[in-house]
């Protein structure tokens, strides 16, 4: 992308040359032109630097930055609060307000009601929920991309999640292909460690989220749910 950015702004001024590129991105020009080449590689961070400066559209920067397992500049505002996690942590409610982004003509209750699954009168009540929060598009808009929930540790979020299995269950009983991916891993270490795969948690939901978010037809609508708990107890427990 590095060179396909420097290709672009050569087409918008054919006299822009690889020195300008260089003082435009603030690199060396001799290790510039060696990345251009293919011949060395750039550390993350430094790369990170660079895409910044691109002339590329936010969401393809945000997937370089997911690509190179650094966060996303839009993952802030993917966050949800706890106001609205009770509404946004629903799997429902979060896949009524994600149906307005399928490739689909129908966008009625009643076409949300059989592709999901629920009652026409639960989606009318999503429906009512998700307006008096100003998450619906008006009629005739192109929706706004919806936030990606990733719940926080509230009390409240676990107690939602119990909710969501009867959603999982109702998926392992359909055709094999539709079957949710579900691994799990169990090991030892120390609250630091523990401190550590959060952030890995985090960087994969915006990770997902830039990956979702690029130009391929959206056919179906996915969830990511990552839960990581001590399973022991100790003593002041």
């Amino acid at each position: 992308m590095l060179l396909e950015d420097f290709e672009n702004a050569q087409k918008r001024n054919p006299r822009f040359s690889l020195r300008s590129y260089a003082k435009h991105l603030g690199a060396p020009v001799s290790a510039l032109s060696e990345a251009l080449r293919g011949r060395v590689l750039m550390k993350p961070e430094k790369a990170a630097q660079y895409v910044a400066k691109f002339g590329f559209e936010q969401r393809r920067k945000d997937l370089l930055f997911a690509l190179m397992n650094l966060p996303a500049s839009t993952m802030k505002s993917r966050f949800v609060d706890r106001q609205r996690h009770p509404l946004l942590g629903d799997w429902a409610h979060a896949a009524v307000l994600h149906f307005f982004e399928l490739d689909v003509q129908d966008k009625s209750a009643q076409a949300i009601a059989a592709r999901l699954h629920l009652s026409f009168e639960r989606v009318q009540e999503i429906l009512q929920n998700l307006s008096q929060e100003g998450l619906l598009p008006k009629e005739g808009e192109i929706p706004p991309r919806p936030p990606s929930v990733e719940p926080p540790s509230y009390p409240e979020a676990a107690l939602q999640d119990r909710a969501n299995i009867d959603m999982i269950l109702k998926r392992m009983q359909g055709p094999e292909q539709n079957a949710p991916f579900m691994t799990a891993t169990t090991f030892t270490g120390s609250r630091q460690q523990f401190e550590m795969v959060i952030q890995e948690i985090q960087l994969l939901h915006g990770k997902a989220a830039a990956l979702s978010s690029q130009g391929q037809q959206r056919e179906r609508i996915y969830r990511l749910s990552v839960s990581l708990l001590p399973v022991d107890f100790t003593d002041k427990e």
